[in-house]
């Protein structure tokens, strides 16, 4: 799961910089990951992905999520944003790798995930997302 994830990611962003020169509008966008009893989902491997509602319509960002629960996503770099539009956003994080056991809830780890925003131009793009346990 998290190697389809990876890929995805790294694809949009192969695509992304080829089809329009590496010149993309992005915006910063921050937020937090816990569970839904304050504590922080923490795991060999802690990732957070927007992909785009209409996949031609945007791309994919991604970034881990921190310790804290904290995240700054990345298009391109690290914590360089996102371009505007509505995302699904899902999460992969599980102990042990490259395989390893989830540890949040499934529905959460899918395209059909409950999870969705929209990034826009020129606002705080700030987003706490409380999760629920497998």
């Amino acid at each position: 799961m998290y190697r389809s994830a990876v890929l995805v990611c790294a694809v949009a962003m192969l695509v992304l910089v080829g089809c329009r020169g590496g010149r993309l509008k992005l915006h910063k966008v921050t937020g937090t990951v816990k569970f839904q009893d304050g504590t922080v989902p923490q795991g060999d491997i802690a990732m957070i992905t927007f992909v785009a509602a209409v996949p031609t319509e945007g791309n994919a960002a991604a970034c881990d999520i921190e310790p804290d629960g904290s995240f700054e996503l990345g298009t391109l770099t690290q914590g360089d944003g996102a371009l505007a539009g509505d995302y699904k956003v899902t999460l992969h994080v599980s102990k042990g790798y490259p395989i390893g056991k989830s540890l949040i809830a499934k529905k959460y780890t899918t395209l059909d995930t409950p999870l969705k925003v929209t990034i826009k131009a020129g606002e705080k793009n700030h987003f706490d997302f409380e999760v629920e346990r497998p």
